[in-house]
């Protein structure tokens, strides 16, 4: 690659306006490759895993928006991991970046992977890499959003009964409507191609700005 490409990515500051503490899971477990990508990486929102136990239970706590795996950890191959995060965030991007041959882009790309980087890689690079994946997760976050404006409207005409009394805050149908609700709603979302961390971020907006048109209609 040429040198203008480097010149012209974003730097670490203008990332952090573009895209405000996005979390990114990195599973690696040395530590000077840790170091790398907490540098190039350090307008996002880092947390490190060094295998895959710690992964799962931190994909398990929190929704990442993205997730840079190694091919070989102490307990697992990236691989596996990559399968078992697929199972439950089936459209977050998921990069490889390791020094394991090319031969295994194969393996990690048939498990799920969005892209498979062989490093040493310039940490620009690899940073507008990540930043590309997770703006295009973004837009198919918005599109999914359409999907769940039509699931929520349907839910709540069918329980219309009770939304009037769902404005009581002690109310228990308010929080027996927001989990009905929510369980379809996450569904629908994944189904569209959003992403867990694109949910959580709009959906406490989304249900009580729904309830609220469902009232006026």
């Amino acid at each position: 690659m040429s040198g203008s490409f480097y010149r012209e990515q974003p730097t670490a500051r203008q990332l952090q306006r573009v895209l405000p503490a996005r979390a990114v899971l990195c599973v690696q477990p040395k530590t000077k490759n840790q170091q790398f990508l907490e540098h190039a990486l350090e307008a996002f929102s880092l947390v490190f895993a060094g295998n895959a136990f710690e992964a799962i239970r931190c994909s398990n706590r929190s929704a990442f928006d993205a997730y840079v795996l190694d091919c070989w950890l102490p307990d697992w191959t990236g691989s596996g991991l990559c399968r078992e995060i697929r199972k439950s965030d089936p459209n977050v991007p998921i990069i490889f970046y390791t020094l394991t041959g090319d031969e295994h882009a194969p393996r990690a790309l048939r498990a799920g992977a969005t892209a498979y980087l062989h490093a040493p890689l310039d940490g620009g690079a690899l940073r507008e890499r990540l930043r590309l994946l997770i703006e295009a997760a973004d837009i198919r976050d918005l599109r999914a959003r359409l999907e769940v404006e039509r699931v929520l409207h349907d839910e709540l005409e069918r329980t219309s009964a009770t939304i009037d009394s769902a404005e009581q805050p002690m109310c228990p149908a308010a929080d027996w409507i927001e989990r009905m609700a929510k369980l379809k709603a996450i569904k629908a979302f994944i189904a569209a191609g959003g992403t867990r961390a694109g949910f959580q971020r709009f959906w406490p907006h989304e249900f009580a700005a729904a309830c609220a048109r469902e009232r006026q209609t």
